[in-house]
């Protein structure tokens, strides 16, 4: 087991656990816009819940897809594959609620839309209503990747952090379902006024019909009436492990430049982003322009150093690090981070730096011209002096260090 690494055991936690690969159904879309890849990472619903929708997520799994079709897969003249990826997740005052992100398939660990869909009954009829974040660019930094660990949903994501926009009335008796909004609803994507969904969901496959429209109702993007979008089975790459007393790591997909794994005296190159539950980033490297550094067995926070232990050049990676392994019941005031607050990192591994400590230097050789009848050669022995490595302690380093050391000296 690699060093600071726990158990792989999902049952070290309480709650559901959800292996995104074994318990995920995905698609990959294959027809609707030509030469275009998408694909549908999705998660079943936890048992127990969506009981009177259980014949419709069988077969859809939740599964939803960005209203920008063409947007979202073209990229100059060429396409990208996009990955749309969902799970049940507890919201307070949002029962029966499925988190959704959109993200390009070679960057998963940065998604470009995040919503919420919620199954409800109205008039005995079944609705998926769409949320959207009311915050700064719609989007909650801590839920990326979350639907990889829903259990880990941060309650500090409420109702009051969302905005209805789309509701679909769901009709079929199965196995094939329909989901079309109940009116078209106001929207300027695209250059469109307002905007229609439609979905056709089937244990085979999803399709997804998304069209903005101009005022003469004319379809202005996505798909002509009466044709969809195909979306088929793929992988996303991601994993979960679960490293004991809440402790989650989430691996991306990552280019591992290296297979040497950081050691003691080593200095670890990374770019992170920090953030607590409601979504407020409490510092990033990426805003500054400068890495983060910092020594490998130096003093860090324990779900830092517990997780990292198997750090290699070009891993991505999320952690969840609950209260008890991070600020603790101290918090961090300064940046807003209260006691006991779970935090969330996005972390990526730049460089690896083997450093030289004084005790591994090769000793200074004296040797003076004649030991019986010649002093030794001063002029030699400085100049020997000045031939060997020039030591800066590492703890001097500060210019290069975060302006929010991860560590429990604070």
């Amino acid at each position: 087991m690699p060093a600071g690494r726990g158990s792989d055991d999902s049952s070290t936690d309480t709650g559901q656990f959800i292996n995104p690969e074994t318990d995920c159904t995905d698609y990959q879309a294959t027809a609707g816009i030509e030469g275009d890849t998408i694909k549908i990472g999705t998660v079943r619903p936890a048992s127990g819940n969506f009981a009177p929708y259980a014949t419709i997520t069988s077969g859809l799994e939740a599964y939803f897809k960005t209203v920008n079709d063409a947007g979202g897969v073209k990229a100059g003249d060429g396409t990208v594959d996009i990955v749309l990826s969902l799970a049940p997740v507890a919201i307070k005052d949002v029962p029966d609620a499925m988190y959704a992100e959109v993200a390009r398939a070679e960057a998963l660990e940065a998604p470009y839309r995040q919503t919420i869909l919620q199954f409800t009954k109205v008039d005995g009829k079944t609705h998926i209503i769409t949320y959207e974040f009311n915050t700064p660019n719609n989007e909650i930094q801590s839920l990326r990747t979350i639907w990889a660990a829903p259990d880990a949903f941060p309650a500090e994501v409420t109702r009051e952090k969302l905005s209805p926009t789309t509701d679909a009335v769901v009709s079929g008796t199965g196995p094939v379902f329909t989901a079309t909004s109940s009116q078209p609803y106001a929207g300027t994507t695209g250059g469109a006024t307002t905007i229609t969904s439609d979905m056709e969901i089937s244990p085979a496959a999803l399709k997804i019909a998304d069209r903005g429209l101009a005022a003469d109702g004319s379809v202005v993007w996505g798909p002509a009436k009466g044709e969809w979008m195909t979306f088929e089975r793929a992988s996303t790459g991601v994993s979960t492990s679960r490293l004991g007393d809440g402790l989650i790591v989430i691996n991306y997909p990552s280019n591992i430049r290296s297979d040497r794994v950081a050691k003691n005296n080593d200095l670890v190159v990374a770019h992170y982003i920090g953030s607590i539950g409601d979504g407020t980033a409490f510092d990033t490297s990426f805003e500054r322009g400068s890495p983060f550094r910092y020594n490998f067995d130096g003093p860090m926070l324990d779900g830092w150093k517990r997780a990292m232990g198997d750090v290699r050049v070009g891993m991505k990676r999320k952690l969840i690090i609950p209260g008890a392994m991070g600020w603790k019941d101290k918090g961090y005031p300064r940046k807003g981070i209260g006691p006991n607050a779970t935090l969330f990192f996005q972390i990526e591994i730049l460089d690896i730096q083997e450093q030289v400590r004084p005790e591994n230097l090769p000793p200074v050789e004296i040797k003076p011209d004649d030991m019986n009848t010649k002093p030794m050669d001063q002029q030699k022995l400085d100049q020997q002096k000045l031939d060997q490595p020039k030591l800066v302690p590492l703890e001097k380093k500060e210019e290069t260090m975060s302006p929010v050391p991860i560590d429990m000296n604070l």
